[in-house]
């Protein structure tokens, strides 16, 4: 029905995240508080590759905190960097789908599960070539996909379950635009419960997340955020609100996912295309 109201030249207009918050903040003055419904009009008006963090039409604000700059962001991500691989997917859903994933794991990387949501052609570029991976988790409520990598020669960034302090510097070490690897400079924002939906915009999922100020970009999803120690967690989606907003899964709730890969042997369903 809210899908409905649009043409597909405002459809065009409403391209940017900032445009869609104000559309879909006035749906939601107006209408039955029906989160479904808000829910589908959000992945109907949506352009972006990420999911969205919050169920609320109305995003929480979070105050911006200071950064490191590129070079000290760089001097953070040196000793993992060459641990966070690009990873390509497609062959179900339209255009290859390009992200980021980091070993955790002798011979397992972690990634979004909205990067290869439908997708049954899973590629892991390493440094000694290409690689296929095979899909052992597929976790669509948290949205983590942990893949199964044979011969992988590079050695796992430790992830670190304690919770990071809202001002410590870190870094995002990605491949945006599924270009060359970057480590973008960020900063712990927040510390947030998220009530969101899962990456279908379906149940309801309560994830533990990190607010962070960065500029995440497409090809960012998957992406470590990184502190000098290791991993405190992982990108996953951006603010429709602040361009220089991002969130990440903390590291504490990959954890199950990851003991249940090592315990893993056969492959899983990568399960349907996501609505973006």
């Amino acid at each position: 029905l809210v899908a409905g109201l649009f043409t597909q030249s405002s459809v065009n207009w409403l391209a940017g995240p900032i445009q869609r918050s104000a559309v879909l903040t006035a749906i939601d003055a107006v209408m039955p508080p029906v989160p479904s419904v808000i829910a589908r009009a959000e992945a109907f008006l949506s352009t972006d590759v990420f999911p969205v963090a919050f169920a609320e039409v109305t995003q929480p604000t979070t105050l911006s905190v200071g950064v490191p700059s590129r070079k000290d962001a760089e001097a953070i991500a040196r000793g993992v960097a060459r641990s966070v691989l690009l990873v390509q997917a497609s062959g179900g859903c339209g255009e290859q789908r390009d992200g980021t994933s980091f070993v955790i794991a002798p011979g397992l990387v972690i990634t979004d599960a909205h990067v290869v949501a439908g997708e049954p052609s899973l590629v892991v570029v390493t440094p000694t070539g290409r690689r296929t991976g095979q899909l052992v988790i597929f976790d669509p409520k948290l949205d983590v996909a942990i893949l199964r990598v044979a011969h992988l020669s590079v050695p796992a960034i430790r992830l670190l379950p304690a919770i990071a302090k809202v001002g410590e510097q870190a870094a995002i070490v990605g491949y945006p635009e599924g270009g060359p690897r970057t480590s973008q400079p960020a900063g712990v924002a927040g510390i947030l419960t998220a009530q969101g939906r899962d990456i279908y915009g379906g149940g309801l999922v309560t994830r533990p997340i990190y607010a962070v100020t960065a500029f995440v970009r497409p090809g960012n999803s998957g992406s470590p955020l990184i502190v000098r120690r290791g991993a405190i967690g992982m990108v996953f989606s951006r603010s429709l609100a602040q361009s220089n907003l991002g969130y990440a899964i903390e590291a504490a709730a990959l954890v199950p996912d990851l003991h249940l890969s090592e315990r893993t042997n056969g492959a899983v369903a990568h399960g349907a295309c996501t609505p973006g």
